[in-house]
Protein backbone atom coordinates (compact mmCIF):
# COMPACT_ATOMS: atom_id res chain seq x y z
CA UNK A 1 0.00 0.00 0.00
CA UNK A 2 2.84 2.69 0.64
CA UNK A 3 3.91 2.41 -3.05
CA UNK A 4 0.47 3.28 -4.49
CA UNK A 5 -0.73 6.03 -6.46
CA UNK A 6 -3.93 7.75 -5.80
CA UNK A 7 -3.17 10.55 -8.15
CA UNK A 8 -4.65 10.35 -11.54
CA UNK A 9 -3.32 13.23 -14.36
CA UNK A 10 -6.69 15.23 -16.03
CA UNK A 11 -6.62 15.33 -19.63
CA UNK A 12 -4.03 17.53 -21.05
CA UNK A 13 -1.91 17.45 -17.72
CA UNK A 14 0.66 15.90 -19.68
CA UNK A 15 1.05 19.32 -22.07
CA UNK A 16 1.88 21.20 -18.75
CA UNK A 17 5.86 21.54 -18.26
CA UNK A 18 7.19 21.49 -14.73
CA UNK A 19 9.96 24.29 -15.08
CA UNK A 20 11.90 26.69 -12.89
CA UNK A 21 12.08 30.13 -11.63
CA UNK A 22 14.22 31.03 -14.43
CA UNK A 23 12.78 29.20 -17.22
CA UNK A 24 9.50 31.22 -16.55
CA UNK A 25 10.77 34.24 -16.42
CA UNK A 26 9.40 35.45 -19.40
CA UNK A 27 5.68 34.05 -18.89
CA UNK A 28 2.83 35.49 -17.25
CA UNK A 29 1.89 34.30 -14.01
CA UNK A 30 -1.38 33.38 -14.11
CA UNK A 31 -2.20 31.62 -10.39
CA UNK A 32 -1.17 29.65 -8.10
CA UNK A 33 -1.79 26.54 -6.67
CA UNK A 34 -1.11 24.52 -2.98
CA UNK A 35 -1.81 20.67 -3.32
CA UNK A 36 -1.24 18.05 -1.02
CA UNK A 37 -1.64 14.48 -0.62
CA UNK A 38 -1.13 12.13 2.21
CA UNK A 39 2.68 11.53 3.43
CA UNK A 40 2.11 8.92 5.67
CA UNK A 41 -0.63 5.95 5.20
CA UNK A 42 -1.16 3.76 8.84
CA UNK A 43 1.47 5.57 9.97
CA UNK A 44 4.04 4.46 7.40
CA UNK A 45 6.54 7.18 5.39
CA UNK A 46 5.58 7.23 2.07
CA UNK A 47 8.24 7.27 -0.68
CA UNK A 48 9.45 11.25 -0.92
CA UNK A 49 9.69 10.55 -5.09
CA UNK A 50 6.28 8.94 -5.19
CA UNK A 51 4.63 11.80 -2.99
CA UNK A 52 6.72 14.46 -5.20
CA UNK A 53 5.14 12.71 -8.52
CA UNK A 54 1.60 13.31 -6.75
CA UNK A 55 1.88 16.68 -6.02
CA UNK A 56 3.37 17.44 -9.57
CA UNK A 57 0.38 15.80 -11.23
CA UNK A 58 -1.94 17.91 -9.01
CA UNK A 59 -0.27 20.95 -9.85
CA UNK A 60 -0.38 20.19 -13.47
CA UNK A 61 -4.04 19.22 -13.24
CA UNK A 62 -4.81 22.64 -11.34
CA UNK A 63 -3.06 24.23 -14.37
CA UNK A 64 -5.68 23.10 -16.81
CA UNK A 65 -8.16 24.43 -14.73
CA UNK A 66 -6.76 28.27 -15.04
CA UNK A 67 -5.42 28.30 -18.94
CA UNK A 68 -1.69 27.56 -17.72
CA UNK A 69 0.81 25.49 -19.63
CA UNK A 70 3.46 25.13 -16.59
CA UNK A 71 4.19 24.84 -13.17
CA UNK A 72 7.36 26.46 -10.58
CA UNK A 73 7.58 24.48 -7.29
CA UNK A 74 7.92 27.79 -4.86
CA UNK A 75 8.63 25.94 -1.48
CA UNK A 76 9.77 22.01 -0.50
CA UNK A 77 7.55 19.82 0.87
CA UNK A 78 6.14 19.98 4.05
CA UNK A 79 3.78 16.97 5.81
CA UNK A 80 2.55 16.50 2.17
CA UNK A 81 1.69 19.82 0.86
CA UNK A 82 3.59 22.10 -1.65
CA UNK A 83 2.87 25.66 -3.52
CA UNK A 84 3.39 25.61 -7.16
CA UNK A 85 3.43 28.93 -9.71
CA UNK A 86 1.10 28.72 -12.61
CA UNK A 87 2.22 30.56 -15.50
CA UNK A 88 1.25 30.62 -19.55
CA UNK A 89 4.11 30.40 -21.36
CA UNK A 90 4.29 31.02 -25.25
CA UNK A 91 7.22 28.33 -25.67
Amino acid sequence: MVACTWVKPETGADAVALRTADEVMGCERVSQTTVSVRDRVAGVQRSASKVQEELDTLARNSAIDVGGNAIVSEERIEEGKQRYGIYRCSS
